[in-house]
């Protein structure tokens, strides 16, 4: 009975080391803060702050500046002006060897930038999958006191389970003044991506011998 009862209790211990989520990606734009940039369709290769990532964006218009104003409690953010509907950011991981990964991030707008988003996910940068909409709400950022305006953590579903790559898009929605592009801003900060380990075929094996041990403990009651 004492050899069913610690079998299980390690297997038990072993899947739930496994399953505590640990860090991919996190941009705050402090460490990697990119270049402003003005009058172009896109910016990219912004590297995490911590972790292993790439984020970017791009728009239809090429009158769009990208800058990086104050953020959500810290000194920078990413932020855009010029929107039309399609046009987004953008977080490239990789979760090789990992799953149930999920984002969580901050965003924000101007009067006149755009409300209306959607998660989109793909594995391949080509075929995007939506996941959930979304409202930005207009809320004034500060270096130095975060304020609400936090979404997530959004699961970025089974499909990306250990994908070597893993985009992650915040895609503009809807036009609310009818005018493209905007010009109003919208800007994202504290962009996270978490996710657990998968667990190693010895774990599993504990499992199976715990799980085995336990019911062979029923039996023999």
């Amino acid at each position: 009975m004492k050899i069913a009862s610690f079998a299980t209790t390690i297997a038990v211990l072993a899947i739930g080391a496994s399953a505590q989520a640990v860090n991919i990606a996190t941009w705050s734009f402090e460490v990697n803060t990119p270049a402003d940039l003005s009058n172009s369709t896109s910016i990219s290769g912004i590297l995490a702050d911590t972790g292993v990532g790439t984020a970017s964006g791009f728009h239809a218009s090429n009158t769009t500046d990208w800058t990086t104003p104050a953020g959500n409690g810290s000194t920078n953010s990413l932020s855009s002006n010029g929107w039309a509907i399609g046009d987004y950011y953008q977080f490239e991981v990789s979760l090789t060897g990992f799953q149930n990964g999920t984002i969580t991030w901050d965003q924000n707008r101007s009067s006149t930038g755009p409300s209306d988003f959607k998660v989109s996910v793909s594995t391949d940068g080509t075929n995007f999958t939506d996941l959930f909409n979304y409202v930005v709400p207009q809320v004034t950022w500060t270096a130095t006191t975060p304020v609400p305006s936090t979404f997530g953590p959004q699961s970025l579903g089974v499909a990306t389970n250990n994908a070597s790559t893993v985009f992650v898009r915040l895609v503009a929605t809807s036009n609310p003044t009818g005018t493209t592009p905007l010009n109003g801003t919208n800007r994202v900060d504290n962009i996270i991506v978490d996710a657990e380990a998968i667990p190693e075929p010895a774990t599993m094996m504990v499992l199976g011998l715990g799980l085995a041990a336990a019911a062979a403990r029923r039996k023999r009651k």
